[in-house]
């Protein structure tokens, strides 16, 4: 088909609090890489996707994802969730509350109004 492979990438769940998912990935992405390398691909780089948590990593998620870098490609990862989750907090007035197909559902009003200037 023409396509020269430069790596994989793969993406375990947003929110992920386990380290065995990671430790499935990296394990199955490495003999994916190699065998990518025996049909002529360059396989260099290896993407870790997001789904980290916005909490701190726990040791055994560290411990897992270090088995990444050590080995003959670029890792890289996509831990957007982890930097940017607890950012900010959002303000909205609750307007109405409603129970649908057995659920609440709360109504906001989470826009702005333009006041005229005098």
């Amino acid at each position: 088909m023409g396509v020269n492979l430069h790596g994989l990438h793969f993406h375990c769940g947003s929110g992920q609090h386990g380290s065995k998912s990671f430790r499935q990935a990296i394990d199955i992405a490495t003999i994916c890489m190699e065998i990518g390398k025996k049909h002529g691909h360059k396989m260099e780089v290896l993407d870790l996707g997001g789904g980290y948590p916005a909490t701190s990593l726990s040791e055994s998620q560290k411990q897992i994802l270090a088995l990444a870098k050590d080995k003959n490609f670029t890792v890289i990862a996509e831990p957007g969730r982890h930097f940017s989750q607890e950012s900010c907090h959002l303000a909205a007035r609750v307007i109405g509350k409603r129970s649908k197909n057995g659920k609440v559902c709360y109504h906001i009003n989470d826009g702005y109004q333009i006041l005229p200037s005098f």
